[in-house]
């Protein structure tokens, strides 16, 4: 009976023992890492996933002690960054990236993410077709409808227009009005309040030597504005001065109720002189003149050579006159003297004054730069209107 006893007394000591055991074990298990890493990270809000730890107790090691904070004594979670090793919780999962592009790591080009939204009616613009411009406009929302396509302008319709709105074409009569001598002008000044204007054209347009005065300047000079070239529309101007040498000369007209009216109205202007020191080979020259008397026409052709010397018959006959010259293709015949020669802007880099006639020879003709007839036609306005003088002056130093 004492050995019943005794065999009983051990075996309440063992289940005493276990129990304790099992005691130990639940409160390491509350106190480990990984329950703490959890919870810690549940406070700060952070979304991830955490493979779980295995529990320290199946192994038979003792759980590491989480640390103390001196000052508080609170216990601190172990850094989240560290390795599975060093909290000996166990291996963690990798995390799993994110797809979203805000997680990327490389930064896209803004046209790739501001693609337009198109509406139901615009089809879908694919990435190829944008722009990537600050200057697009976001078509296919609904409140800003596409603008109709804009036709392309024609460069030589535009320049031939502007250039036609300050031609004229000039008819000097003379030994009764049964002689004639035509070319052709652009009308540099023009004051609008009164009707007066200023024409240039060619000094060998407006001289003859069968003129009995003593210049030889024909004296019943009249001018027409393009697409009024009939009798009833004529315009009568007077010679102010001229330079020979330079075969360039000043008309003026004076209280004109037609050049008023029709400078209202839009359908003339003075030219814009363009800076022909700045032409290059190759570029465009339009002339606008009046080709043996047959109205006011235009013709198109390039800049052959920007600037070259070459010596002119000169006006008495008596001598040959050498002057700067722009060469071109233009097709230019009797008639176009004095007229325009402008660029793609219609801006007027040239008074066409020559051309050469010989057999075998075909579209070579020259202009006076617009640079050196301008000098010269505000040389003659300033010495010789209202004056006396009739001929540019020359500056001396």
């Amino acid at each position: 009976m004492k050995n019943n006893l005794s065999r009983l007394t051990s075996l309440l000591l063992c289940v005493i023992i276990a129990i304790s055991s099992l005691s130990f074990v639940s409160c390491s298990n509350a106190n480990s890492p990984s329950a703490t890493s959890a919870k810690e990270k549940e406070t700060t809000g952070t979304v991830e996933t955490t493979a779980a730890a295995p529990t320290e107790a199946s192994s038979g090691t003792e759980p590491e002690t989480p640390s103390v904070s001196e000052t508080s004594g609170e216990s601190v979670a172990p850094e989240t960054e560290s390795s599975p090793s060093d909290s000996g919780a166990g291996t963690t999962e990798e995390e799993t990236p994110c797809d979203h592009p805000c997680n990327s790591t490389v930064s896209a080009p803004l046209e790739t993410l501001h693609t337009p939204v198109a509406s139901s009616e615009t089809e879908i613009a694919t990435e190829t077709q944008l722009m990537p411009t600050e200057s697009t406009p976001s078509f296919g929302t609904s409140d800003m409808p596409i603008p109709p396509e804009t036709p392309e302008v024609d460069d030589f319709s535009l320049a031939a227009t502007q250039g036609l709105r300050s031609a004229v074409s000039v008819y000097c009569l003379y030994n009764g009005e049964t002689s004639a001598s035509i070319g052709a002008g652009v009308i540099y000044k023009l004051d609008p309040e009164s009707g007066s204007a200023f024409i240039i054209t060619n000094f060998h347009v407006v001289y003859s030597d069968s003129v009995k005065n003593e210049n030889k300047i024909i004296e019943d000079i009249r001018i027409y504005l393009f697409g009024l070239e009939y009798v009833d529309y004529a315009i009568p101007a007077t010679f102010v001065g001229g330079s020979p040498n330079n075969d360039i000369a000043i008309l003026h007209v004076e209280n004109s109720e037609l050049i008023k009216s029709c400078y209202e109205s839009g359908s003339i202007r003075p030219i814009t002189v363009a800076n022909s020191d700045t032409i290059t080979p190759g570029q465009k020259a339009i002339a606008v003149g009046n080709p043996e008397a047959g109205g006011i026409s235009v013709t198109e052709g390039i800049v052959s050579v920007v600037s070259e010397r070459t010596s002119l018959g000169a006006i008495n006959g008596l001598n040959n006159v050498e002057v700067r010259v722009i060469r071109i293709d233009t097709a230019v015949n009797s008639g176009n003297s004095g007229g325009g020669l402008f660029n793609s802007n219609g801006e007027l880099i040239g008074i066409v004054n020559a051309k050469i006639k010989r057999d075998g020879v075909e579209n070579i003709g020259y202009a006076i730069p617009s640079n050196v007839a301008r000098a010269i036609a505000d040389n003659i306005i300033h010495h010789c209107y209202g004056t006396n003088c009739k001929t540019a002056m020359r500056g001396m130093l």
